[in-house]
């Protein structure tokens, strides 16, 4: 399977991860520097990896404005924006702990988007706001 993951960033166990052999990580940037970084590296998805719930992710702001697409675990605000968003795909969490299944999965998905013409169409401002009085309606 010829599967590579690229860390935009930094993280902890770095060395470790670097001697797998197909993790790639940029280490630090600065914002000015990411789409560049982003063009480097061509990502068919943006696999958001934390196991941990999160309230927003700035992260996926980014990568939704890139039109990346993005792929996470089924918990916290991040699978609740990827699942507004209808971009993406939310995976059943209990794939944390199956690293191969979750390799099998990620690997199709990537296959998918690189084949895929599908593309974010961010939401306006207005539309955003109008569906909020709708739903006080």
């Amino acid at each position: 399977m010829n599967l590579e993951f690229v860390v935009v960033g930094y993280t902890d166990g770095m060395q470790d991860l670097e001697a797998i052999g197909n993790v790639k990580i940029t280490g630090a940037y600065k914002d000015s520097e990411l789409d560049e970084l982003i063009a480097e590296n061509r990502p068919n998805i943006a696999w958001m990896s934390s196991i941990c719930p999160e309230t927003h992710s700035y992260t996926l702001s980014e990568i939704l404005s890139r039109g990346i697409y993005p792929v996470c675990f089924d918990f916290g605000a991040v699978a609740e924006r990827v699942r507004d968003a209808s971009f993406g795909t939310v995976l059943d969490a209990r794939l944390i702990l199956d690293a191969e299944s979750l390799c099998n999965k990620l690997f199709d998905i990537a296959s998918d988007q690189r084949d895929s013409n599908t593309s974010y169409v961010p939401q306006s401002y207005n539309s955003i706001v109008n569906e909020y009085y709708e739903l006080l309606d």
